[in-house]
């Protein structure tokens, strides 16, 4: 059962990243995406978390601008590594030398995601940060992973997914986090901005995916 506080209250992801789409469609929710118009380079800062805030916060407020209602969710995620952050690839040679250097060590990601009420302007961001150690891999695999060209897309050059859970060498305690979208904390903003999902989304994580949310 899906309870709206508002009719004006429809729900708009300001990404069209496939994995943010299908783990938003776990919600039971009607929604809808849009590409934010922003550009991410000139939005700079050294600190993971501030980082990704401004993003998530730029993302949703791009295209909370040109609504006059709903509720627009944005987000953002990066690896912070050695007091370094880092982000998705420019180049083949850049993920390369990501893989290598990050290869059996731990790491975190840090993902902020922010709601914008397009008809109030209320605001609403939180981050979350998962800690992990990527797997021992071989120089052959890793050579393999890098001509399937999936990882430019990736913030840290991979994706804790891909390739059947390859890079994986801990347990995470939320992977839905480790990929870039904390599902459950996007349900629990939803209901501080008005939206009741009443849907045990942790146990629909576990149904989906067999982790931990």
């Amino acid at each position: 059962m899906k309870i709206y506080r508002e009719d004006s209250m429809k729900i708009i992801l300001a990404s069209q990243s496939p994995r943010r789409i299908e783990m938003m469609q776990w919600l039971g929710v009607p929604f809808e995406s849009i590409i934010p118009d922003i550009n991410e380079i000139k939005l700079r800062d050294n600190n993971p978390e501030k980082l990704t805030r401004m993003l998530a916060e730029a993302k949703a407020q791009a295209v909370a601008k040109n609504l006059t209602s709903g509720l627009v969710i944005g987000s953002d995620a990066v690896v912070a590594f050695n007091n370094l952050i880092i982000e998705k690839p420019k180049n083949i040679n850049e993920q390369r030398k990501m893989l290598y250097l990050q290869r059996g060590k731990p790491a975190t990601v840090v993902t902020s995601v922010s709601i914008v009420n397009a008809k109030t302007g209320k605001k609403l961001t939180k981050t979350k940060k998962t800690e992990y150690v990527m797997a021992n891999i071989s120089d052959e695999k890793i050579e393999d992973y890098i001509k399937t060209g999936i990882g430019m897309t990736r913030a840290g050059g991979y994706g804790q997914q891909d390739e059947n859970g390859m890079f994986i060498g801990s347990e995470f305690d939320c992977y839905p986090n480790s990929i870039g979208f904390p599902i459950c904390l996007v349900k629990e903003m939803l209901y501080d901005m008005g939206v009741e999902i009443n849907l045990n989304i942790k146990k629909i994580v576990k149904q989906k995916i067999g982790k931990s949310c």
